[in-house]
């Protein structure tokens, strides 16, 4: 069977665009000067988050028991989703 490209990439798939490369640079150096404050801003700037970065043991374990025993709960959910479909 032949192959045919109707594009072909204008660089190897496994080499970086220097654009991109400069900018992972910067964000890297910004987080190795900024630390914690800047690992917010990008937070915000890339996902919109405000909340907070670092999550407490405790905080982890308070959630994890809200969610134990919620699996039937969310498979009833998505049946009912993929019925009404």
């Amino acid at each position: 069977m032949t192959v045919t490209y109707i594009k072909r990439a204008t660089r190897p798939l496994n080499e970086t665009s220097p654009d991109v490369r400069a900018r992972v640079a910067e964000l890297l150096a910004g987080l190795k000067a900024g630390r914690e404050a800047e690992a917010k801003r990008l937070a915000t700037e890339f996902d919109g988050w405000n909340g907070p970065i670092v999550v407490t043991s405790d905080e982890i374990a308070a959630r994890i028991s809200r969610l134990e025993g919620m699996e039937g709960h969310a498979r009833t959910a998505d049946l009912r989703r993929r019925s009404e479909s």
